[in-house]
């Protein structure tokens, strides 16, 4: 079991020992292979512990598992790392849009909180807010709303009907001034329906006023 087991590199050393009782195999294994048998090892691998953090774009929970990982290295040893410095550790180092929540788990009591606690909440709340990313990004009257924008910006570039000159013709004088039959109507773009909100999707709402943003 423990040959099955293992990388083809490893089994090649395992060849290589005179007694192969998986006993001592398990033994050859671990003086060759186990860091944490040595201080310098230990030692290193907290360096290790120490340095790791969530970096942008990654999830929450391979970032947890690198941390738990390192954890089990040292479990058993003098340098083993407790459940609370995990903690504190994981904290820490979360990106910033755990700001909030972290806010949140080191602002009230956390005597006998566990680390699978923690944990469990913040992969669900990375859950959720994937799901409601996803779910304002899918929804179409998000999408109209942008569709509205570029239209909009794309009708007054370059239109001298939304000119600083004046509206329409008549070198920029109002309607039954001079001459020139002033065909412009005097409205302004921006006072067209804004449709909904990119943020809060209220009906008339403009994105640029909503708190959500």
């Amino acid at each position: 079991m423990v040959y099955s087991s293992v990388e083809p590199s490893i089994r090649a050393i395992i060849n290589k020992l005179p007694d192969r009782n998986p006993a001592q195999i398990w033994i050859a294994l671990g003086a060759k292979f186990n860091t944490a048998i040595s201080r310098s090892g230990r030692m290193a691998i907290r360096k290790r512990f120490q340095f790791t953090t969530m970096k942008e774009g990654t999830s929450v929970q391979a970032y947890i598992a690198r941390l738990t990982t390192i954890q089990q290295e040292l479990s058993g040893t003098p340098d083993e790392i407790a459940d609370d410095s995990l903690i504190s550790h994981l904290l820490q180092n979360l990106s910033k849009n755990y700001k909030t929540l972290v806010d949140i788990i080191t602002h009230r009591p956390t005597e006998g909180e566990m680390v699978d606690a923690i944990t469990t909440e913040l992969i669900e709340y990375e859950t959720s807010d994937a799901l409601f990313i996803a779910q304002v990004g899918s929804n179409t009257n998000t999408t109209g709303t942008v569709v509205d924008g570029h239209a909009l910006v794309a009708e007054t570039q370059g239109n001298p009907k939304y000119s600083s000159r004046g509206h329409g013709q008549g070198h920029g004088r109002t309607r039954g001034q001079g001459s020139g039959s002033g065909r412009g109507n005097g409205r302004k773009p921006y006072e067209r329906s804004v449709g909904r909100c990119f943020y809060c999707t209220k009906e008339g709402h403009r994105a640029s006023d909503c708190a959500l943003k």
